[in-house]
Parts: structure tokens; sequence; C-alpha cells
């Protein structure tokens, strides 16, 4: 399966961002969109900048504060005014610096979910020992392609990935619908085969809940769920993989399909 494997710790995230390897973000567009869709994203010099939605800023400056606190000051800072001449002006210059202005509010949540996972017995043992914001690259033996992932946090032989959600996003049932829809299903069976060099056999899910009393489930998929995630993970590198050969990055239509018949579902016929 795998060819050629390189770590590697300690690399900036915006380095590993840039590099042109394919991840599990990737993977996960080109599955539930089209190779197109991962050409524009990936490749295409005129692409247009998406913004990011305000989940994933909040998303993000959590991951900063729970899984790297000693850091957080470095790239985020409390601006009580944004929308003052003063305020705007110290936006403009902390984004020259990397580092993003928050509201007082949001420095709150960041803290009190810092601390609800501190205080869960089974998370913050999972984040005792161990490392965050660990790299990977290795080769895929099939179809010669570079892949690479970046992991949360790695503890011994467990791979966690911290996700947070809205209120009751963390219970089971409403976590594994979400696995489904976002295919963290993929993600798991490529962050596994990446960090096989260092012999880690388990990815577990971190899921906390954005509103008071900030709960927190904690689930690791079954065997199945994962062979099927590596299904889709070969099938998507397949497909790149030819999309790389003939240099024909399709969209839903090809020229030689046409147009396309389909049918409504099945549920939205009146028997």
């Amino acid at each position: 399966m795998i060819n050629a494997l390189l770590k590697t710790d300690f690399v900036e995230e915006s380095d590993y961002r840039s590099e042109s390897s394919y991840s599990a973000s990737d993977l996960k567009l080109e599955t539930k969109t089209n190779g197109f869709t991962l050409w524009d994203s990936k490749f295409n010099p005129n692409t247009r900048k998406k913004v990011d939605t305000p989940a994933l800023k909040i998303g993000r400056m959590i991951h900063k504060a729970v899984l790297e606190p000693n850091e957080f000051t470095s790239f985020y800072q409390v601006i009580e005014n944004k929308r003052t001449k003063e305020g705007k002006a110290k936006i403009i210059e902390l984004e020259e610096k990397g580092i993003e202005a928050i509201s007082f509010e949001e420095r709150v949540l960041a803290n009190d979910i810092r601390d609800a996972v501190a205080n869960h017995s089974i998370a913050s043992d999972l984040f005792s020992k161990g490392a965050p914001e660990q790299s990977f690259w290795w080769d895929h033996e099939e179809t010669d392609l570079s892949l690479k992932c970046r992991a949360d946090w790695i503890n011994g032989d467990t791979v966690i990935d911290l996700k947070t959600t809205a209120e009751g996003g963390a219970h089971e049932d409403v976590f594994s619908r979400s696995m489904a829809q976002f295919l963290y299903h993929l993600q798991a069976a490529h962050y596994l085969e990446g960090t096989s060099v260092i012999g880690c056999k388990r990815f577990v899910f971190v899921a906390v809940e954005k509103v008071y009393p900030f709960n927190i489930g904690i689930y690791e998929l079954d065997s199945e769920s994962i062979e099927e995630g590596l299904r889709l993970q070969k099938e998507s590198l397949r497909r790149i993989a030819n999309y790389v050969k003939t240099n024909k990055w399709t969209g839903y239509n090809t020229s030689e399909e046409g147009i396309k018949t389909i049918s409504i579902p099945y549920w939205a016929f009146k028997k």
C-alpha cells in the first residue's frame, strides 16, 4: 500500500497547506463534487479566494486554544471595538503580522472549551501525552500519487481529531450522521494509512459542542466504517490519477457522456 514514507514533525501549517500532495480534504472535495472542482481549488492560479465561514474560523480558533494553548496569543488577539477607526486600523496591523482579531466573547468561548476538554476525564487523558500538528507525507503505491496528512494530535498509537459541533452535535446518533455527511471515515482511513509508519492503529474523534455546557462525545469508528473510508479514498485516488494522466479534470458531464438522463429519488414518487 505505502511506498517511500516520509514524516516531518515540525512544519508550519501554511507550508503544509501550500505543498501540492493530496490531503484527505482534497479527496473529500473530489468525492463530493468532481475533478474540475478539485483542480480549481488546488491548481487554478486564477481561482477566486474563498472566504472562511464563521464556523470554520471558530473551529480553527478552538483548535489552537485546546491543542496549542501556549501559542494562542501569537495567532489571536482581542479587539473590542472592531468597527471604530482605531479598531479597523489595529485589525490591519495585526493581519500584517499574521494575527487574527477576535472579540472578547470569542476568547471566552475558546477558554471555556479548552477548560471543558481539560476537565473531561477521557479527553484530558487523550491529550495528556503526545504532540499536536504533526505532518506526514507518503507515496501511494497503486497510483504513484504523493499524499499527505496533518494530525491534530498523536498519543502513542492513537491519532486524535478534534471536531467542534453545534448544540447536540456531539450526541452519538447526530455525530455518526455527520461522519457520513462530511466523509470523516475517509479522513480516518487516510490518516491511519499515513501514520502507520510510526505504528498508529486507532483514530479517535473528540467532538465538542460550542455552546454551554460544552458537551463532549468521544468516538472511534468500527472496522467496517474504516474499510468503507479506505474504499472511497482508493476510488478518489484512481480518478485523480486519471485526471493527471489525461490532463482532463472533468466536471459532472464529460463530452463523451453528453446529456445524462436522471430520475427523481424513489421517495418522491407517489404510489
